[in-house]
């Protein structure tokens, strides 16, 4: 018996100090997390801004490289399209007799954010169910503050809501709003928390925010058990105050109450297109540029000749945009091409070598956004259309590389969770990651 009292002892001390172990494995990453969170607006200059995160990540992705580690087919394909694009940056370059230098910034900036894609994804997945995308986050949100304070950059200088404090702010709220979902009030207290931050975004100009709250509140408005009409009312309460918020915005603005940058900013964004065009002129100098040079695009540097500059400007006329000096001066006189668009700005700077990354980044940008409302995740949810709105019509450089990466990282996440869905018991991941198909045909069989 005292034998068997032994064993048995050993075998339930052998248990209790494995869950010790994996409960300190899990305490780890999500220190990790908030620790690459902490890093990700703490910016060094090394000839361009890079954050501490980027350093961290670049450090561990050489670790794993060096080790073989087995990487997923969806980062493999993307790793592909970016691995082209540069290759066309170069050959851009060549073609435009553009500086050198020049080219090593942009393939480092397309470098560094393939790098944050692949390391946020492994560290991702991790732990189920995006259980460690709250730490990274509050990390995140901590990090902007204290950049903003250490090391701001320009924009954040002239708009400290719009390009500073605003996304953290957002970032928190989100957190607060996904612990309320669960709570007896959370049917209607997170779609009103949402539905007061959208107002204070809008009223502080940052529209694009605005949208993005109130669409996190709309597409995640669910409740099991809620009633047609609960819901509907809620949906409804939301719709109105977009509607309340947006014509209180224009009369405010119209009428000077929100100061005069806001009055001129609302005349020279109006148009036949509306502010579809109007906010972001740039876009329509991107196309026009990319049409005028669609093989091999304009360099890094998008230098592109007059007559592409002065065509776009006699579109804005023609559909009665006004032209303030201020964008005249930033879009039309310089050579350069503001890259206002991570998508329209790899094609105008690489061609034809850009399609299959910008292709591949808005897919995965859809996988995001469909997987965070799949699981009702309203920071997820945030992150996703965040980094799409910088895709579409953001530059992509030291403030954009962070979210655009971590919503590419998802995508990848929730095509691994998938995956061990359709084979749970496979004892290979690293397989299954490495090649699917494969992996969950060799199961099944």
């Amino acid at each position: 018996m005292n034998v068997f009292s032994a064993a048995k002892n050993l075998g339930t001390s052998h248990t209790m100090n494995r869950s010790v172990f994996i409960q300190g494995l899990r305490r780890s990453d999500a220190v990790l997390c908030l620790l690459i969170g902490l890093g990700s607006s703490i910016f060094v200059d090394v000839g361009g801004r890079v954050s501490v995160s980027e350093i961290v990540c670049l450090v561990w992705f050489i670790i794993s490289f060096a080790q073989r580690d087995y990487w997923p087919e969806s980062v493999r394909n993307f790793s592909g399209a970016a691995g082209i694009l540069i290759v066309g940056l170069g050959l851009a370059t060549l073609h435009a007799s553009g500086p050198a230098r020049s080219f090593l910034l942009a393939a480092a900036n397309y470098t560094f954010l393939l790098i944050l894609v692949l390391v946020l994804a492994r560290i991702l997945g991790r732990r189920p169910g995006l259980g460690l995308l709250s730490p990274l986050l509050v990390g995140a949100a901590l990090s902007q503050i204290a950049g903003y304070i250490l090391t701001p950059s320009v924009s954040a200088l002239i708009d400290p809501w719009k390009f500073g404090l605003g996304w953290a702010v957002t970032i928190l709220v989100m957190l607060a709003a996904q612990r309320l979902r669960g709570k007896a009030f959370g049917f209607f207290t997170a779609p009103a928390l949402l539905l007061a931050l959208a107002m204070v975004h809008l009223l502080l100009g940052s529209r694009s925010a605005a949208v993005i709250v109130l669409l996190c509140a709309m597409l995640l408005f669910k409740r099991q058990g809620a009633s047609r009409g609960a819901m509907l009312g809620v949906v409804s309460l939301l719709i109105a105050g977009l509607a309340i918020a947006s014509f209180g915005y224009e009369y405010l603005a119209v009428n000077g109450l929100l100061g005069e940058a806001s009055a001129g900013k609302l005349s020279d964004q109006s148009g036949d297109f509306g502010l579809l065009f109007g906010a972001r002129k740039e876009l329509v100098l991107l196309f026009a540029s990319w049409v005028a040079s669609p093989v091999f695009g304009w360099g890094p540097d998008a230098v592109v000749p007059d007559g592409v500059r002065s065509g776009a400007y006699a579109w804005f006329i023609d559909q009665g945009y006004v032209i303030n000096f201020a964008d005249y001066d930033r879009l039309f006189l310089s050579a350069e091409v503001p890259l206002h668009s991570v998508v329209l700005g790899s094609l105008v700077q690489a061609g034809v070598f850009a399609i299959i990354f910008g292709f591949i980044a808005i897919r995965l940008s859809a996988i995001s956004i469909r997987f965070s409302i799949r699981t009702q995740s309203y920071p997820a949810l945030f992150i996703c259309l965040t980094g799409v709105i910088h895709l579409l019509t953001s530059p992509l450089g030291d403030s954009t590389r962070f979210p655009v990466a971590l919503t590419l990282a998802i995508a990848i996440y929730s095509v691994g969770e998938s995956l061990r869905q359709l084979a749970p018991d496979s004892k290979h991941d690293h397989r299954l990651l490495a090649n699917p198909r494969r992996e969950i045909v060799r199961h099944v069989k």
